[in-house]
Formats: structure tokens, C-alpha cells, sequence
């Protein structure tokens, strides 16, 4: 395109294609959901803990959430995933290591108890 002999060229300017998840709603990640939902369902229970309340408490809209989750049964359903994964799932792999340990000790005392018999 010309204008009075200076060239004008249009260029295409696209918005970025490639927004992550954690770019939409201010950053903020599903875990960062998720640990919010867990706080505000201790504090004030299942049927305060809104999507509204929930945005407001990350600062965010509720964009971000439906971003993450397609409606509050979602979430919950993501969040026992979650809560297993993070809080039951290390809690339970720590006790099947702890139970030779625990069976150790057991047998020592036995042992001890045998021995002290004797």
C-alpha cells in the first residue's frame, strides 16, 4: 500500500494461540483452585464455598474457574482426585514402608520376650 510515497505494510497481528491454563485468570492454576476450595470449605463449609467467593478469594474472575473445571460438581470431583493424590496417596506409601519396621520391632520384642524366659 502506497501513500505519497511512503509504503505502508499491514501485518497480521494474532493474539497468541498458545495460552497455557495457568495464563488465563491472572495465573492462576488449578492446584491454586483447589487449595482455596479446600480453605474456604473448612472455614464456612461445602454450600458457602461459591464460584463467586471462590474467584474472589485468588483475585481473579470467574473465567479462570470454568477454565479449569466445567461446573462446582467438577471441582469436587477433581478435588477428592486431587486430595488423594496430594495428602492420601504419600500417607499410605509412608505406611507400607513403616510396616517392616513395625514388624521388626514386634519380633524383637518377642525375641526379647523369649529370651527373657529362658
Amino acid at each position: 500500500m502506497s501513500s505519497g510515497g511512503w509504503v505502508v505494510r499491514m501485518t497480521n497481528v494474532r493474539r497468541k494461540e498458545s495460552a497455557t491454563k495457568t495464563e488465563i485468570g491472572r495465573g492462576v492454576s488449578k492446584r491454586e483452585w483447589f487449595e482455596s476450595a479446600l480453605r474456604m470449605m473448612s472455614d464456612i463449609g461445602l454450600t458457602g464455598t461459591t464460584v463467586e467467593r471462590l474467584a474472589e478469594a485468588l483475585g481473579t474472575s470467574r473465567s479462570g474457574f470454568y477454565w479449569h473445571f466445567e461446573n462446582k460438581d467438577d471441582l469436587l470431583n477433581q478435588l477428592l482426585d486431587y486430595w488423594a493424590q496430594e495428602w492420601t496417596s504419600p500417607y499410605l506409601v509412608e505406611s507400607h514402608l513403616l510396616l517392616p519396621v513395625i514388624d521388626l520391632i514386634c519380633h524383637l520384642e518377642r525375641r526379647g520376650a523369649d529370651i527373657a524366659e529362658a
